[in-house]
């Protein structure tokens, strides 16, 4: 399904694990006869020692975290110098997240027909890493000064999404696509609603110049458990070919 690619990838990113949902179950205390029944005082003891074990394994785990409010988004460096504080950033930088980063990039899960709403592809965090993608209003770059000369700077970093049919033709540059950030919590918000054709690394047949190219406005910061989801609206040919290349910087977590 892969469509095109820039740059090398890095071998060292590790391969994507595939987590099974987790959850809790609640049990209802029931007294001798079977019934439902209040928790006596030894079990609600026991209950609560439990549920502090379980809150101080969650911290543990969440150490790494970097809580948002602590990133200064004024300026990409001051957001790159605090994550580099307890993180290193991956050589080379920018790195190019391709279809090829099979751990990173996730199809589907289905294929989207014609006319229909579908998930195209996500962006997800591997474990133990951090991916940042500079947005134009933290790259500290005036557009006029960007625009003409655009191969002066390595921020802001672009993006590129190409969807086409069994004959790879892309889809209609006026198709809708969504573009959203879902958290650890479950919790998913949309960054970006945007034609096709902004987002196509080609207009007319013809490969766009950088200062033609997407990039969104403000930063984006993944940790692990969080990622990037593409949803196309109603598209006027089946999505069989998908491919993406998107300029970031990794960072590993210091041992």
């Amino acid at each position: 399904m892969k469509l095109f690619s820039f740059g090398k990838n890095k071998d060292d990113l590790p391969e994507r694990e595939d987590k099974g949902s987790e959850g809790v179950t609640v049990m209802a205390d029931t007294n001798e006869d079977g019934k439902s029944g209040d928790m006596e005082d030894d079990k609600y003891d026991n209950t609560e020692e439990d549920v502090s074990y379980e809150a101080e394994n969650e911290a543990e785990e969440d150490d790494d975290y970097i809580d948002p409010e602590d990133l200064n988004y004024d300026e990409y460096e001051d957001i790159v110098d605090k994550i580099e504080y307890d993180w290193t950033l991956i050589s080379p930088s920018p790195y190019t997240i391709t279809y090829l980063d099979a751990n990173i990039v996730i199809p589907g899960p289905t294929p989207v027909k014609k006319d229909s709403d579908g998930m195209v592809l996500t962006i997800v965090c591997p474990p133990e890493r951090i991916i940042t993608i500079c947005g134009f209003n933290q790259a500290d770059i005036g557009k006029e000064e960007f625009h003409n000369n655009p191969n002066l700077y390595e921020v802001p970093h672009f993006l590129a999404l190409r969807l086409a049919d069994d004959n790879n033709v892309e889809v209609s540059p006026m198709t809708i696509v969504d573009i959203s950030k879902y958290t650890k919590d479950g919790t998913s918000v949309r960054i970006c609603r945007e034609f096709y054709g902004d987002l196509s690394p080609t207009r007319d047949g013809i490969l766009k110049k950088k200062s033609e190219r997407y990039y969104f406005a403000d930063t984006i910061v993944l940790q692990e458990g969080e990622g990037l989801s593409f949803v196309v609206h109603r598209p006027n040919a089946d999505i069989s070919k998908m491919d993406i290349v998107m300029m970031s910087d990794v960072f590993e977590k210091d041992e």
